[in-house]
């Protein structure tokens, strides 16, 4: 998540972000793997078309305190769009200019990012604690996300068994990406890997290669790939898996840009 710096200017961030790391950062320096946080949590993973991942996630503080709600969907593929952006303003309340979020999410599309900010602080006004029916979210006015999925995905999340121990990773960002240009003459363009964490867990890891016009390998027709190409994707499926297994980034059996790649992503990992 990119520093925030007033100068002349006054950012203004989607309040569903800010209420992501502000129960994130409350425990940062308890975080253990194994080690009991202030307070636990259920969620839910919905994986969705080119690589977005939607997620619903109730945290239940060990105090008096409300149960903070959070729906959003994050892209692990793409690097950049358009239509994602965070607005800076003046002091006026204009517009200023646009800064490049770091990752793709809902709250940060220009068509969603009303969407996740009225369904979010409706659920935390309502604060469910059981399963709900279409007759609930009646109130709620949302145009693009579906109603029928958003129940569903909450039904799941609420119903799901609760997490208390939060993982090696905890402390850490909760998606992050990094991005190695390629040294190899005959392969020109970008290696790019992104994370997103499950409760301090790697839950997924994305890694691309992007060639010079801005095309994704992973996005070619497997019968025009060359055997080096087919490799690569190999290659990757292996680092992923073996990766999620461990529950650490591995380099193993993998080329110099991707070594490099790695190990700047489990350096990402583990910057608190």
């Amino acid at each position: 998540m990119q520093k925030i710096m007033k100068i002349g200017m006054v950012l203004i961030v989607p309040i569903v972000i800010i209420g992501v790391f502000l129960i994130l950062n409350d425990t940062k320096t308890q975080a253990e793997k194994g080690t009991p946080l202030s307070f636990t949590r259920k969620n839910t993973f919905d994986r969705k078309e080119d690589d977005w991942i939607y997620t619903f996630e109730i945290n239940y503080p060990n105090t008096n305190e409300k149960n903070n709600y959070i729906f959003d969907g994050y892209n692990l593929k793409y690097k950049e769009s358009e239509e994602h952006y965070i607005p800076v303003y003046d002091e006026n309340g204009n517009e200023a200019y646009r800064v490049k979020p770091e990752c793709l999410s809902l709250s940060n599309s220009e068509k969603y990012k009303d969407d996740i900010l009225s369904i979010n602080l409706y659920f935390n006004e309502k604060q469910f604690e059981e399963k709900i029916t279409e007759d609930d979210l009646q109130d709620l006015d949302i145009n693009y996300i579906d109603k029928e999925y958003l129940l569903d995905i909450f039904n799941r999340t609420v119903e799901s068994k609760v997490k208390t121990l939060a993982g090696e990773y905890y402390n850490s960002s909760f998606i992050g990406r990094v991005s190695q240009e390629s040294t190899d003459k005959n392969l020109p363009g970008e290696w790019q890997a992104t994370y997103i964490l499950d409760f301090g867990n790697i839950y997924d890891i994305n890694i691309q290669f992007i060639d010079k016009s801005g095309n994704y390998l992973s996005e070619k027709d497997n019968q025009n790939m060359n055997s080096k190409e087919k490799g690569i994707l190999n290659q990757i499926e292996s680092v992923k898996k073996e990766s999620l297994n461990l529950q650490k980034i591995t380099t193993k059996n993998t080329n110099k840009d991707v070594q490099i790649l790695l190990e700047k992503l489990q350096n990402k990992l583990t910057e608190y």
